[in-house]
């Protein structure tokens, strides 16, 4: 059941295929994945940065 009643449930990956599968809106779907993948590199370093060991550096 798409979408959600009153998008409560509307996360950035539903925000993503809404666009880029029902609307269309490609452009707008690819630069949304682009950050998506963005903050996936930003979250890995933090997590890495945090809970490395010495050893990985």
């Amino acid at each position: 059941t798409f979408p959600t009643p009153q998008y409560a449930g509307h996360v950035l990956m539903s925000h993503i295929q809404d666009y880029g599968d029902v609307r269309f809106e490609m452009g707008y779907a690819s630069a949304l994945s682009v950050f998506l993948l963005v903050m996936m590199y930003a979250a890995n370093k933090l997590g890495h940065k945090l809970f490395g060991t010495r050893g990985d550096e």
